[in-house]
């Protein structure tokens, strides 16, 4: 997942940068400002880089709260790890939407009450006691399941997976728990498999000068192909010329230089 190196770069940007070593801090504030114009500052950095590892069961929110502290106080981290949580509830929604799953579906996979009561065979000849025991089952099922309403809630409450394991396979485990969180997979599937970044870290990154600002990306493609030929033809060092002239050119430069000492001969005839 890229939002932990991402994390870390950030936090040891931030600490080099606050250095009491000058040199340490200038070199560390030149890189921050080449990451920020990369990236963007942390809590403005594409809501699905975030998803991507909240998406991930070792880590889930919680590790994105972690991260989060590390840059922020307390009550940011609150609001950021909030703002994630319901994104994430959109997007459960707006899936649901699509494939029409209702949300009786959603409530017979809840994690079943461990004292339920069998209303049937308790009171069969009590209407009202039965009516009674209705009410109370219906209570408790919404106690009970109040935090349990949909998949994104059953994810983030259930454990986690171990966070030591190297082999762990992320897209096997969706896979597998597909038929448990199918809409959640489905967001998984979709959120994976968008890429990081459409631009080469080398281009950003490049002291070129060629990273596209807002005035150059609002370019037709035909300008901008235009701009990038004469861009290399005007820093082109090695332009290979042939300097020998040629048959016609030898008789155009005689006939120009003929036609000059005639000039100036006739220019002095005049004169006297």
């Amino acid at each position: 997942m890229f939002f932990h190196e991402l994390c870390s770069i950030a936090t040891e940007l931030t600490t080099l940068a606050n250095s009491q070593d000058y040199l340490l801090s200038d070199m560390a504030g030149a890189m921050k400002s080449k990451f920020d114009k990369y990236w963007g500052k942390i809590e403005d950095v594409n809501t699905l880089l975030i998803i991507a590892l909240v998406l991930d069961p070792r880590y889930k929110l919680d590790y994105v709260k972690f991260c989060f502290g590390d840059l922020f106080d307390d009550n940011k981290v609150k609001k950021m790890t909030f703002h994630i949580k319901e994104i994430l509830i959109q997007l459960y929604d707006c899936y649901k939407g699509v494939d029409n799953i209702s949300s009786s579906d959603q409530v017979s996979s809840s994690i079943p009450l461990e004292n339920e009561v069998d209303v049937g065979k308790t009171h069969e000849n009590s209407d009202f006691r039965l009516e009674r025991l209705k009410k109370f089952k219906k209570m408790k099922e919404k106690k009970d399941f109040v935090d349990l309403k949909n998949e994104v809630e059953r994810y983030l409450i259930e454990f986690d997976e171990c966070i030591d394991d190297e082999n762990f396979d992320l897209l096997n485990w969706w896979n597998v728990n597909s038929s448990k969180y199918k809409i959640l997979s489905q967001i998984a599937k979709d959120v994976f498999a968008i890429p990081v970044s459409t631009v080469a870290s080398e281009s950003a990154f490049s002291t070129g000068g060629r990273v596209l600002d807002p005035f150059r990306s609002s370019l037709t493609p035909k300008m901008v192909e235009i701009l990038v030929c004469l861009q290399n033809w005007l820093r082109s060092s090695n332009i290979c010329l042939d300097i020998a002239p040629t048959t016609d050119e030898m008789e155009f430069y005689d006939a120009l230089e003929t036609e000059i000492v005639m000039n100036t001969l006739l220019d002095e005839i005049v004169v006297r």
